[in-house]
């Protein structure tokens, strides 16, 4: 009868220098033993020392600008999207039958002092009624946070609504067998 190997102990793998089992086909591996006390502090090299604390001071700030222009971007979109609302708004008063500039350029001057926080600063409105467009243009510059001072320009155009005489409608030409049925005069 042959012999099984048996797997090594737990005694002969834990200690360095040994070999992890017989099946390895002469692999050696080595095992390392954490260390303890004041020796499993990390060395560190003495180059390396404190550039923890560099690379804080200098990725802090960064990543602090980062954050207040992704703030300032969004207060942005916000602005536009905001100027883009009370212009649509402003167009669709100023261009209905009866509407008239001005009471676009309120619509839209009342939507912006609604608007919380002051996102657009010295707001210009612009409201243009022709018989067949009705224009309304906004600018002016998002809140600044960052001291960068981005332009919100908006321009909305859309037709004025009006009405028009029906076209009167020209009598279609006899067709070719509508002259055959009447027969020769």
């Amino acid at each position: 009868m042959a012999s099984t190997p048996q797997p090594p102990t737990r005694a002969a793998t834990s200690e360095p220098g040994r070999r992890l089992g017989a099946a390895r086909q002469g692999l050696r591996l080595f095992v390392r033993r954490p260390a303890t006390g004041p020796r499993a502090k990390r060395r560190q090299r003495p180059a390396e020392q404190g550039s923890a604390t560099v690379e804080f001071a200098i990725g802090l700030p960064m990543l602090v600008l980062l954050l207040a222009f992704a703030v300032q971007g969004g207060i942005w979109a916000i602005g536009n999207l905001s100027a883009r609302q009370a212009a649509t708004h402003a167009a669709q008063t100023a261009r209905i039958i009866g509407g008239t500039a001005a009471a676009g350029h309120a619509d839209a001057t009342e939507l912006l002092n609604q608007l919380p926080g002051d996102l657009i600063t010295d707001p210009r409105i612009t409201v243009t009624r022709t018989p067949t467009t009705t224009t309304v243009i906004i600018t002016g510059t998002a809140k600044s946070l960052t001291g960068l001072r981005l332009p919100v320009r908006v321009r909305v155009e859309s037709p004025t609504e009006r009405y028009t005489q029906p076209l009167a409608m020209p009598k279609p030409a006899p067709s070719p067998s509508d002259a055959r049925r009447e027969g020769p005069r």
